[in-house]
């Protein structure tokens, strides 16, 4: 018994060391995103000057780059909880744990639900998002390819950012317990595993609030594409394609964190409705976006947030 006690403690250490690496190769992650949204800022505020009546002009673009650095490096703080701090949403939810039991079953240290469910996991759904945002952006140009690519990514990674900000604020403001704290067996203790700071991180899901943002903001420019290259009948009849793909995937990234016991339900519902709200902010920062391209402006409804469901 002694010698397994010493093989679990050996084995802990083992994966602090490898989380400890994760952590710091995140933080450089972050780091190198702000470089790249600082220098697409200049860029842009330059190159929008030439028509700031189809595009973002240079004061826009600088604004909307210093709101996202400002709002990341806050959540960088404010996610930093004190050990002694009190968590603002206690346990579970009312009929949380009971379908946590049910999709998750019995907790096991350690055990992965998929590749998601790691650090690295966060940035998959953003990172293909990226590409297939950069292949729409210089295959159907909406006018000037390059300054449409340009304009895109700057907003969606500025939006991802921006998610990200918010969603660290937020943890670090409610202090929530995963549920993993609860459901590890009483000989095991959850610190010696994770850090206090991670183990009150639960609220709300950062995986879920970024793959919702990522599919929100793609989702927006494929309809948009389609509805400038479409008919009317043709759009109608396959719009819900890509809302269905694209939301049905990030669903299932908020799922597995509910499955791995890193998140309750309501952390994951939260995130999802945050994504998806910051990706029609940001996509509607673009006045081409906002602007009619063909006959079919009237399928969206002019108001700030078109939810891009597929009704």
């Amino acid at each position: 018994m002694q010698t397994e006690f010493v093989a679990l403690q050996c084995g802990l250490t083992k994966q602090n060391e490898i989380e400890l690496e994760i952590t710091k190769l995140k933080k450089r992650f972050e780091k190198a995103m702000l470089r790249v949204i600082i220098a697409i800022t200049f860029v842009l505020a330059g190159v929008c000057q030439l028509r700031a009546e189809d595009y973002l002009s240079g004061s826009e673009v600088a604004a909307v780059g210093a709101g996202t650095a400002g709002i990341s490096l806050i959540g960088s703080r404010i996610k930093r909880i004190p050990t002694d701090k009190a968590p603002v949403i206690r346990g579970h939810l009312p009929f949380e744990q009971s379908f946590q039991r049910w999709l998750g079953g019995d907790y096991e240290l350690h055990k992965k639900s998929n590749f998601i469910d790691t650090e690295f996991g966060a940035f998959v759904t953003p990172l293909f998002s990226g590409v297939a945002l950069s292949a729409i952006n210089l295959g159907y140009p909406r006018d000037s390819r390059g300054k449409d690519f340009s304009e895109d990514i700057f907003l969606f990674v500025s939006g991802a950012m921006a998610t990200k900000g918010i969603t660290d604020i937020t943890k670090g403001i409610f202090a929530r317990d995963r549920p993993l704290r609860h459901v590890l067996d009483d000989d095991v203790n959850a610190e010696a595993v994770f850090t206090r700071s991670y183990l009150q991180q639960s609220f709300f899901s950062g995986h879920t609030s970024g793959a919702f943002f990522s599919a929100g903001f793609l989702n927006l420019r494929v309809r948009e594409t389609m509805r400038r290259r479409m008919t009317n009948s043709e759009y109608r009849s396959w719009r819900w394609v890509s809302s269905g793909t694209l939301y049905g995937w990030a669903a299932f990234v908020g799922l597995s964190r509910v499955h791995a016991y890193k998140h309750h339900p309501s952390d994951v519902l939260v995130g999802a409705l945050a994504g998806i709200l910051v990706s029609e902010l940001f996509f509607n920062f673009s006045k081409k976006s906002n602007s009619s391209q063909n006959g079919n402006q009237n399928l969206s409804p002019p108001i700030l947030f078109r939810i891009s469901l597929p009704i």
